[in-house]
């Protein structure tokens, strides 16, 4: 379905499946919500480009891509995000992200944000569970951040990613079995209370980014457990 007045609508209990991409949202869409609904088996689940969109209580899986952003935002809560490609991916400046309470489990790359520029100080991926991604739960490679923007990566829980790694395309960095590798340019980013562990890689790979301290890391296989953040256990 391609979505293009403003308000955007809503989908409610829907299922969306074989398809080349199940919801596409154009520019002029400013709101769209999707609640309680089952995204399957499609090339790409959601395509937002210069839109908005919220997601709640609902299943993104087995898609090539989840959902994909360009220059839009996204807010996901309380949903599954399993069995793609590439769960999350997110590329292109002036874009915001608000991922709390969900589960990320079994994709190629979990959440895949690069040369993500950050709009707005709300940004948020916190409260959730990383788990079984072949690659990296999530990688993150901020390019620039616009005035005041900020992105809190706090309170998830990785394990078990890494066992299938994949070229994700961060620069700088070898090692793709992180469970969490963030490249920053500046201290907008800030990393906190995370949790890593039995992962085949670094559990925390931070460049450039605030540690905000609390974060975890044991069991993991890389040379390290944390790079650029103090782990406890």
């Amino acid at each position: 379905m391609k979505v293009t007045s403003a308000d955007g609508g809503q989908l409610s209990r829907s299922t969306l499946s074989a398809n080349g991409t199940a919801v596409s949202l154009t520019p002029t869409v400013h709101t769209f919500t999707a609640e309680r609904s089952r995204i399957r088996d499609n090339d790409r689940g959601f395509a937002l480009s210069q839109s908005a969109m919220t997601l709640l209580d609902s299943q993104v899986t087995r898609n090539g891509i989840g959902i994909r952003l360009f220059q839009s935002g996204a807010t996901v809560r309380s949903s599954t995000i399993a069995g793609n490609d590439t769960g999350i991916d997110g590329s292109a400046d002036a874009s915001n992200i608000d991922l709390s309470g969900s589960v990320v489990r079994a994709n190629g790359v979990g959440v895949r944000l690069l040369g993500f520029g950050l709009r707005g100080a709300a940004n948020a991926i916190e409260s959730n569970t990383f788990k079984g991604n072949g690659g990296p739960g999530l990688v993150v490679d901020l390019e620039h951040s616009n005035a005041g923007a900020a992105l809190r990566i706090a309170e998830n829980t990785f394990v078990d990613n890494g066992a299938a790694p994949v070229e994700v395309g961060l620069p700088g960095v070898s090692d793709q079995g992180a469970a969490i590798r963030v490249a920053a340019d500046d201290a907008s980013v800030v990393v906190s209370d995370n949790q890593a562990r039995g992962n085949a890689g670094i559990g925390i790979d931070v460049v450039g980014a605030t540690d905000g301290g609390g974060n975890t890391a044991r069991d993991n296989d890389g040379s390290s457990q944390c790079v650029g953040v103090v782990c406890g256990r």
